[in-house]
């Protein structure tokens, strides 16, 4: 038996391929740390592609090898320059942190060179500033603006004297309202989403202590090592939303080169391309979905506690994520950044929240208590909301004239018991800056109600603090809370569930039982779990999430679920529902009411609890309507239907309703970037792409589009179907299935015991060891066989040398044809060889008789038999 060549380089094993990708820690095919941010997964169907990230940053060298890719010329303005023409001298560049931010962001992956960037798809804007220039606040007000044109703006610095950027101040007013402009006007009215790096001040030099860093319309970034630790500088906030890789980030330099870089600057990049993912699958999303997907997708269960400072992880008041309390430190934000999970739930999210449907309840009360050093260290004031809401973000400003800022914690609690530092004591400075009517954020309380009390403690740490020789003294005149967020639909609730809720939670009791008992329109989401759901809405049966068992307690609650990437059972109750499977091969259960059913990628079926005859089917488009004596259903993207007494294919079933078959089922997956198909492939036409997808070492399914299509299905048992165009299809390991469609088509089983079935056209199909079945279907097809396949047995289901069928041997090694032998059988011809007197079966040929199959030709190594 002789090797094979090694595979050709896969899509994502491309993107990967560059001799320092390794260096990148964050990424699940580096060695360096298990502390990935899940993106290789993202990549599989989404790079950015058509998504346009701007950098407000310093001048950016778009010359280097790994940046030109990206580069959009037509939108690149220098703010210091005032010059939309910039010749960029890669040796001279002074400042090289702009570069370095977009290298994180979009670095070109398989070209050879440094790594690869996280969003290598997307689009590169460069708004560039001097940050020497006297004029940079003006210039970063003009580069904020100028992003309404984008989707996303990333915004890798920060001021570093504390509450300078307070936006209460007259001359800073003008910042504030360019970021709600751009929130508001950006992306025809969904919101530019823009991200900043929290900061690298550590507790001292605080996040919240910056109205740019906690502004509502902003996401906020801390930064994590690759222990899974808060880098030890990272800047502390209730503002910070999520953190991500920010210690040793491999990435590019001016002129060509590369450097690992540290600090925040490069964590918020992370960030931005991440969002690129997420806009590229699902383009409606608002500016506020993105920032609520973010949070709800960020993982705690592989970091560390965080600083020595500040609360550490608390559990939050909501009651939706993963059965209970959301996570969330005032050193990470909710988490870390986990791209695959924040893109599944963008995939499957379908409220839109933007500016233009943003509540907000302002809340002013009177103070008028005094805190004097040694007397009055603490101070506590309650602020009572009536109206009902459900927050995003929290602001809190205080009318305080306390010099001594650097003597006080000060925490804000939610009605619900989320409480949360505002500002961290200082005990090597006694002033940090001035407090006073500057706004405060939190996002911790995302999700939460809140009608109720709302709770301000106020505590001077240094009883002994003087000013005059006198005890230090001050009044709280006055406060004024901000709630963001939504005044209508409180009874709608989205319990989203992640792996989580099996590597945190699987002791937790109290999660494990779901109930929602405030009525409103209710969604199960577990898209972004990986492993096999059985999800019951009705409660009669069992259900299981990412490994645990959930017992729904409130038949009829929940109208809506939505599952994952594994092969996931969904069953309903007797109102209305929808059913929507995810990736996988799945099985949806039809039951009463008025349901719609949908498949997603995946080989899926539908269980009908009745007979065919008892079924209405009708059409309309890619749908089909199912209806029986207790419901009905919209079907879509369902492969196989299977009744009390019949299993049928979807054209069968329509062909059986006397309805015109079709193919309206919608392809899963979106491609990506990979290698060149191997093998004798005819090359797509001029116009006609070759969309590369690749599997995984699971059980894969993988759809091609209507044009020209490379599959390879890697490790597991997979299910490749190419459709229309010229496809080649690579089973892999495992016991695969793989149907060419229309088309000439080139199937490869590779090892395990495969199904290949070409389908119409004229194909090559090729088992490869193991044994296999060979349907060549309409056509002249070739089935290839290699004699060096060791102990290989293929049945050739359908051969007919009168359509131009061909069987193809190969591996004779100089053997005669005269050692080949046909021995008919019961409707088929068996193909053996003489090997040292010892007959080998090879092949059972499905045909009438053996006089049918013969030698045609032998040309060296090659034997053609028909």
């Amino acid at each position: 038996m002789t090797a094979r060549p090694a595979a050709p380089l896969t899509s994502v094993d491309q993107l990967v391929s560059d001799p320092h990708a390794f260096r990148s820690w964050f990424l699940e095919s580096s060695t360096l740390s298990t502390v990935d941010i899940a993106v290789e997964a993202a990549w599989r169907d989404y790079t950015g592609r058509g998504v346009s990230v701007g950098v407000l940053d310093a001048q950016i060298d778009h010359t280097h090898d790994e940046l030109a890719h990206a580069w959009d010329a037509t939108r690149d303005w220098n703010f210091a320059l005032g010059s939309g023409e910039v010749r960029v001298d890669p040796k001279t560049l002074a400042d090289g942190h702009g570069t370095l931010v977009a290298g994180v962001i979009a670095a070109a992956g398989g070209n050879g060179r440094g790594s690869v960037g996280i969003a290598p798809g997307a689009t590169l804007v460069g708004l560039g500033i001097d940050y020497s220039d006297p004029d940079v606040g003006d210039h970063v007000r003009a580069g904020l603006a100028a992003a309404a044109a984008l989707d996303i703006v990333n915004n890798s610095w920060s001021f570093t004297r504390n509450f300078h950027d307070n936006f209460a101040r007259p001359e800073m007013a003008a910042s504030g309202e360019t970021l709600r402009a751009t929130a508001t006007e950006g992306r025809d009215g969904l919101g530019t989403v823009i991200v900043f790096s929290a900061g690298n001040g550590g507790a001292t030099g605080a996040s919240n202590y910056h109205n740019y860093q906690n502004s509502p319309y902003v996401i906020a970034v801390g930064a994590v090592a690759p222990s899974g630790d808060a880098w030890e500088d990272t800047s502390l906030g209730a503002n910070v939303l999520l953190s991500a890789p920010g210690r040793n980030v491999f990435t590019t330099l001016p002129n060509d080169r590369f450097a690992s870089a540290t600090g925040t600057s490069f964590a918020a990049p992370a960030v931005s391309a991440a969002v690129a993912l997420m806009l590229e699958a699902n383009p409606g999303l608002g500016y506020r979905d993105v920032q609520q997907i973010l949070a709800l997708s960020a993982r705690r269960d592989i970091l560390g506690q965080g600083a020595e400072a500040g609360l550490g992880w608390i559990e939050t008041g909501i009651d939706t994520r993963n059965g209970g309390g959301g996570h969330f430190s005032d050193s990470f934000g909710f988490g870390y950044l986990d791209v695959h999970d924040a893109v599944r739930l963008a995939e499957t999210w379908t409220a839109q929240r933007t500016a233009a449907t943003l509540d907000t309840l302002a809340v002013d009360v009177p103070g008028g208590q005094d805190m004097v050093a040694g007397r009055t260290d603490h101070l506590v004031l309650e602020i009572a909301v009536g109206q009902a809401i459900a927050v995003e973000h929290v602001q809190l400003s205080l009318d305080f004239t306390w010099r001594m800022t650097g003597n006080l914690d000060i925490f804000l609690t939610s009605p619900a018991g989320t409480r949360v530092q505002l500002v961290y004591e200082h005990p090597g400075s006694a002033y940090i800056g001035t407090i006073r009517n500057f706004a405060f954020s939190s996002v911790a309380t995302m999700g939460e109600s809140g009608t109720g009390t709302w709770r301000v403690d106020i505590h001077n740490r240094d009883p002994s603090a003087t000013e005059g020789g006198l005890p230090a003294r001050g009044v709280l005149r006055g406060a004024e809370l901000v709630l963001h967020g939504d005044t209508g639909g409180q009874a709608d609730d989205l319990h989203v569930y992640t792996d989580e809720f099996g590597t945190l939670y699987a002791d937790d009791r109290d999660r494990h039982v779901l109930a929602d008992r405030d009525g409103g329109n209710d969604t199960i989401n577990a898209a972004a779990v990986t492993g096999d759901s059985r999800i019951d809405l009705s409660g009669a049966g069992p259900s299981r999430i990412a490994g645990v068992a959930l017992a729904i307690a409130t038949p009829r609650a929940f109208e809506a679920v939505v599952s994952g990437d594994g092969n996931d059972t969904l069953l309903g109750h007797d109102g209305d529902n929808l059913l929507s499977a995810g990736r996988g091969d799945d099985v949806i259960h039809l039951g009463a009411g008025d349901d719609t059913l949908l498949g997603g990628a995946g080989a899926d079926l539908l269980v009908v609890d009745a007979r065919l005859d008892e079924v209405t089917l009708g059409r309309g488009g890619t749908a089909l309507t199912l209806a029986t004596a207790d419901g009905r259903a919209t079907v879509e993207g369902i492969e196989t239907f299977r009744f009390a007494d019949a299993v049928l294919g979807r054209d069968a079933l329509l062909r059986a309703a006397g309805l015109p078959p079709g193919d309206p089922v919608p392809p899963g997956g979106g491609g990506g970037t990979g290698s060149p198909a191997p093998g004798p492939v005819t090359p797509p036409g001029p116009g006609m792409p070759m969309t590369r997808q690749t599997g995984t070492d699971r059980a894969d399914v993988l759809r091609g589009d209507p044009g020209a299509d490379h599959l390879a299905g890697a490790g597991g048992d997979d299910r490749l179907l190419g459709r229309e165009g010229d496809d080649s299809l690579e089973g892999g390991t495992g016991d695969d299935v793989l149907r060419g469609g229309a088309g000439r088509d080139t199937l490869t089983g590779g090892a395990g015991e495969d199904k290949l079935s070409g389908e119409a056209g004229d194909d090559a199909l090729d088992g490869g060891a193991g044994r296999d079945l060979l349907t060549g279907g309409a056509g002249a097809d070739v089935f290839l066989f290699d004699l060096r396949d060791a102990g290989a047995f293929d049945v050739i289901a359908d051969f007919d040398a009168g359509a131009g069928d061909r069987i193809l041997l190969t591996g004779l090694d100089g053997r005669p044809a005269a050692d080949m032998q046909f021995r008919a059988g019961e409707g088929a011809v068996f193909v053996a060889i003489e090997t040292g007197g010892r007959r080998e079966t090879l092949l059972k040929v499905v045909m009438d008789e053996a006089r049918d199959l013969a030698v045609l030709q032998q040309d060296g190594d090659h034997l053609v038999l028909a």
